[in-house]
Protein backbone atom coordinates (compact mmCIF):
# COMPACT_ATOMS: atom_id res chain seq x y z
CA UNK A 1 0.00 0.00 0.00
CA UNK A 2 1.44 3.42 -1.09
CA UNK A 3 1.92 6.00 1.30
CA UNK A 4 0.26 9.76 0.12
CA UNK A 5 2.52 12.54 0.57
CA UNK A 6 0.88 15.92 1.10
CA UNK A 7 2.74 19.75 1.49
CA UNK A 8 1.21 22.22 3.03
CA UNK A 9 1.63 25.83 2.51
CA UNK A 10 4.04 27.46 4.88
CA UNK A 11 2.07 30.48 6.52
CA UNK A 12 2.86 33.87 5.93
CA UNK A 13 6.77 34.63 4.71
CA UNK A 14 9.73 32.92 6.01
CA UNK A 15 12.53 34.86 7.18
CA UNK A 16 14.44 34.36 4.05
CA UNK A 17 12.26 35.93 1.99
CA UNK A 18 11.48 39.12 3.98
CA UNK A 19 15.10 39.78 4.29
CA UNK A 20 15.49 39.42 0.46
CA UNK A 21 12.76 42.10 0.38
CA UNK A 22 14.22 44.68 3.02
CA UNK A 23 17.35 44.39 0.74
CA UNK A 24 15.72 45.10 -2.89
CA UNK A 25 13.54 48.18 -1.17
CA UNK A 26 17.03 49.40 0.21
CA UNK A 27 18.46 49.59 -3.20
CA UNK A 28 15.55 51.22 -4.74
CA UNK A 29 15.89 54.09 -2.29
CA UNK A 30 19.31 54.21 -2.84
CA UNK A 31 18.83 54.38 -6.68
CA UNK A 32 16.46 57.18 -6.00
CA UNK A 33 18.68 58.85 -3.75
CA UNK A 34 21.90 58.85 -6.18
CA UNK A 35 19.31 60.31 -8.87
CA UNK A 36 18.32 63.33 -6.71
CA UNK A 37 21.90 63.53 -5.37
CA UNK A 38 22.71 63.82 -9.42
CA UNK A 39 19.94 65.70 -10.20
CA UNK A 40 20.46 68.57 -6.86
CA UNK A 41 24.50 68.72 -8.34
CA UNK A 42 23.25 69.15 -12.32
CA UNK A 43 21.22 72.27 -10.29
CA UNK A 44 24.20 73.15 -8.29
CA UNK A 45 26.65 73.08 -11.61
CA UNK A 46 23.79 75.14 -13.17
CA UNK A 47 23.31 77.70 -10.95
CA UNK A 48 27.64 78.19 -10.35
CA UNK A 49 27.73 78.65 -14.13
CA UNK A 50 25.26 81.20 -14.30
CA UNK A 51 25.31 83.23 -10.75
CA UNK A 52 29.86 82.90 -11.42
CA UNK A 53 31.42 81.95 -14.56
CA UNK A 54 28.93 83.47 -16.58
CA UNK A 55 29.30 87.15 -15.00
CA UNK A 56 32.67 86.32 -14.50
CA UNK A 57 33.27 86.45 -18.35
CA UNK A 58 31.04 88.73 -19.42
CA UNK A 59 32.97 91.14 -16.91
CA UNK A 60 36.42 90.23 -18.94
CA UNK A 61 34.61 90.97 -21.92
CA UNK A 62 32.84 94.26 -20.81
CA UNK A 63 36.77 95.07 -19.25
CA UNK A 64 38.39 94.51 -22.37
CA UNK A 65 35.79 96.76 -24.46
CA UNK A 66 36.31 99.29 -22.07
CA UNK A 67 39.89 99.08 -22.52
CA UNK A 68 39.61 99.65 -26.23
CA UNK A 69 37.47 102.48 -25.61
CA UNK A 70 39.58 103.94 -23.30
CA UNK A 71 42.36 103.93 -25.61
CA UNK A 72 40.55 105.43 -28.19
CA UNK A 73 39.67 107.93 -26.05
CA UNK A 74 42.75 108.84 -24.71
CA UNK A 75 43.70 109.22 -28.90
CA UNK A 76 41.20 111.27 -29.81
CA UNK A 77 42.09 113.64 -26.79
CA UNK A 78 46.04 114.10 -27.60
CA UNK A 79 43.94 114.83 -31.40
CA UNK A 80 41.92 117.13 -29.65
CA UNK A 81 44.91 118.80 -27.85
CA UNK A 82 47.06 118.96 -30.69
CA UNK A 83 44.59 120.53 -32.83
CA UNK A 84 43.57 123.35 -29.79
CA UNK A 85 47.53 124.03 -29.61
CA UNK A 86 47.51 124.78 -33.09
CA UNK A 87 44.30 127.25 -33.08
CA UNK A 88 45.49 128.82 -29.72
CA UNK A 89 49.42 129.19 -31.44
CA UNK A 90 47.80 130.68 -34.35
CA UNK A 91 45.13 133.30 -32.31
CA UNK A 92 48.14 134.73 -30.17
CA UNK A 93 50.38 134.39 -33.73
CA UNK A 94 48.21 136.52 -35.00
CA UNK A 95 47.40 139.16 -32.62
CA UNK A 96 51.27 139.67 -31.91
CA UNK A 97 51.90 140.83 -35.67
CA UNK A 98 48.83 142.75 -35.62
CA UNK A 99 50.12 144.87 -32.53
CA UNK A 100 53.16 145.05 -33.29
CA UNK A 101 52.59 146.38 -37.08
CA UNK A 102 50.18 148.74 -35.29
CA UNK A 103 51.46 149.79 -32.36
CA UNK A 104 54.79 150.37 -33.54
CA UNK A 105 53.36 152.61 -36.68
CA UNK A 106 56.38 151.74 -39.00
CA UNK A 107 54.17 151.07 -41.82
CA UNK A 108 52.18 154.10 -41.86
CA UNK A 109 53.16 156.03 -44.75
CA UNK A 110 54.93 159.62 -42.68
CA UNK A 111 55.10 162.67 -44.96
CA UNK A 112 59.09 162.89 -43.99
CA UNK A 113 61.08 160.71 -41.49
CA UNK A 114 61.22 163.08 -38.57
CA UNK A 115 57.56 162.91 -38.50
CA UNK A 116 58.19 159.21 -38.89
CA UNK A 117 59.51 158.69 -35.76
CA UNK A 118 57.53 161.02 -33.74
CA UNK A 119 54.36 159.63 -35.56
CA UNK A 120 55.84 156.01 -33.70
CA UNK A 121 56.20 158.04 -30.28
CA UNK A 122 52.66 159.92 -30.46
CA UNK A 123 50.99 156.04 -30.53
CA UNK A 124 49.33 155.50 -27.02
CA UNK A 125 50.47 151.81 -26.52
CA UNK A 126 47.60 150.41 -23.82
CA UNK A 127 45.09 152.35 -26.26
CA UNK A 128 46.12 150.61 -29.58
CA UNK A 129 47.14 147.08 -27.76
CA UNK A 130 43.21 147.16 -26.18
CA UNK A 131 42.22 147.79 -29.28
CA UNK A 132 43.96 145.43 -31.55
CA UNK A 133 42.95 142.95 -28.29
CA UNK A 134 39.57 143.19 -29.10
CA UNK A 135 39.44 142.08 -32.52
CA UNK A 136 41.09 139.13 -31.36
CA UNK A 137 38.78 136.34 -31.62
CA UNK A 138 39.41 135.04 -27.95
CA UNK A 139 36.33 132.48 -28.14
CA UNK A 140 38.61 129.88 -29.54
CA UNK A 141 40.44 129.75 -26.41
CA UNK A 142 39.69 128.57 -23.32
CA UNK A 143 38.44 130.51 -20.27
CA UNK A 144 41.63 130.14 -18.66
CA UNK A 145 43.98 130.90 -21.53
CA UNK A 146 41.51 133.97 -22.20
CA UNK A 147 42.65 134.79 -18.59
CA UNK A 148 46.54 134.51 -19.13
CA UNK A 149 46.19 136.22 -22.74
CA UNK A 150 44.46 139.57 -20.89
CA UNK A 151 47.11 139.48 -17.61
CA UNK A 152 49.56 139.14 -19.81
CA UNK A 153 48.85 141.94 -22.10
CA UNK A 154 47.99 144.27 -19.08
CA UNK A 155 51.67 143.52 -17.88
CA UNK A 156 52.76 144.62 -21.37
CA UNK A 157 51.19 147.80 -21.49
CA UNK A 158 51.78 148.16 -17.78
CA UNK A 159 56.19 147.61 -18.98
CA UNK A 160 55.40 149.89 -22.40
CA UNK A 161 54.55 153.14 -20.75
CA UNK A 162 57.47 153.83 -18.58
CA UNK A 163 59.44 152.53 -21.87
CA UNK A 164 57.41 155.12 -24.29
CA UNK A 165 57.89 158.03 -21.63
CA UNK A 166 61.69 157.75 -21.80
CA UNK A 167 61.41 157.33 -25.13
CA UNK A 168 59.74 160.75 -25.40
CA UNK A 169 61.81 162.54 -23.35
CA UNK A 170 65.07 161.19 -25.39
CA UNK A 171 63.77 162.60 -28.43
CA UNK A 172 62.24 166.09 -26.82
CA UNK A 173 66.10 166.27 -25.70
CA UNK A 174 67.72 165.15 -28.62
CA UNK A 175 68.72 169.20 -30.30
CA UNK A 176 70.36 169.80 -26.01
CA UNK A 177 72.27 165.87 -26.45
CA UNK A 178 73.64 166.96 -30.01
CA UNK A 179 74.67 170.05 -28.49
CA UNK A 180 76.18 169.10 -25.36
CA UNK A 181 77.75 165.98 -26.12
CA UNK A 182 80.80 165.91 -29.13
CA UNK A 183 78.57 165.06 -32.21
CA UNK A 184 78.98 161.38 -33.54
CA UNK A 185 77.14 161.10 -36.97
CA UNK A 186 75.72 157.62 -37.06
CA UNK A 187 72.60 158.69 -38.06
CA UNK A 188 70.93 155.95 -41.15
CA UNK A 189 68.65 158.16 -43.41
CA UNK A 190 68.17 158.46 -47.07
CA UNK A 191 70.39 161.57 -47.12
CA UNK A 192 72.61 160.65 -44.84
CA UNK A 193 73.32 157.40 -46.58
CA UNK A 194 73.63 159.74 -49.88
CA UNK A 195 75.99 161.99 -48.30
CA UNK A 196 78.16 159.05 -46.78
CA UNK A 197 78.45 157.27 -50.40
CA UNK A 198 80.36 160.73 -51.63
CA UNK A 199 82.76 160.74 -48.38
CA UNK A 200 85.81 159.02 -47.67
CA UNK A 201 87.53 159.76 -44.75
CA UNK A 202 86.30 162.58 -42.49
CA UNK A 203 83.62 165.09 -43.52
CA UNK A 204 84.78 167.65 -45.47
CA UNK A 205 84.67 170.99 -44.41
CA UNK A 206 81.84 172.22 -46.29
CA UNK A 207 79.83 170.19 -43.69
CA UNK A 208 79.94 172.64 -40.83
CA UNK A 209 79.59 171.83 -36.96
CA UNK A 210 75.83 172.98 -37.45
CA UNK A 211 75.23 170.38 -39.43
CA UNK A 212 77.12 167.83 -37.66
CA UNK A 213 74.69 168.67 -34.49
CA UNK A 214 71.54 168.72 -36.70
CA UNK A 215 72.64 165.07 -37.90
CA UNK A 216 73.44 164.06 -34.12
CA UNK A 217 70.36 165.33 -33.11
CA UNK A 218 68.37 163.41 -36.04
CA UNK A 219 70.68 160.28 -34.68
CA UNK A 220 69.17 160.98 -31.28
CA UNK A 221 65.75 161.37 -32.35
CA UNK A 222 66.06 158.09 -34.48
CA UNK A 223 67.61 155.90 -31.56
CA UNK A 224 64.62 157.35 -29.56
CA UNK A 225 62.05 156.09 -31.77
CA UNK A 226 63.63 153.11 -33.14
CA UNK A 227 64.99 151.92 -29.85
CA UNK A 228 61.18 152.13 -28.17
CA UNK A 229 59.72 150.08 -31.29
CA UNK A 230 62.61 147.20 -30.72
CA UNK A 231 61.20 147.16 -26.86
CA UNK A 232 57.38 147.23 -27.76
CA UNK A 233 57.77 144.17 -30.16
CA UNK A 234 60.27 142.58 -28.03
CA UNK A 235 57.59 142.62 -25.13
CA UNK A 236 54.59 141.53 -27.18
CA UNK A 237 55.98 138.87 -28.69
CA UNK A 238 56.46 137.59 -24.83
CA UNK A 239 53.01 136.81 -25.44
CA UNK A 240 54.60 133.72 -27.94
CA UNK A 241 56.22 132.58 -24.29
CA UNK A 242 53.31 132.30 -22.21
CA UNK A 243 53.85 128.99 -20.04
CA UNK A 244 50.21 127.17 -20.99
CA UNK A 245 48.74 124.53 -18.27
CA UNK A 246 48.09 122.10 -20.83
CA UNK A 247 51.66 122.45 -22.53
CA UNK A 248 55.39 122.91 -21.57
CA UNK A 249 56.93 126.01 -20.85
CA UNK A 250 57.43 128.13 -24.25
CA UNK A 251 55.43 125.49 -26.48
CA UNK A 252 52.25 127.81 -27.58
Amino acid sequence: MKREVTYRRPRGDSPLVGAEKKVVGFDVWLQRASLIAQAGLFVITIGTLYFTVIPLYQKALLDEEIAKKQVLLEHTQADLAAAYAQVRSFTIGHFVFDASVECSGVMRPPDNERESFRAILDIDPATCLNKEFARVPLGALRPEDQTRVRAKVAEIVAELVPDRAAAIKKYGEAETTARTHPPVVRIKSPTYDALAALVVGPLPESVTKENQWRMAAEQERTDAAMGYVGKLSSRIDELKMIRWTDSKPNNG
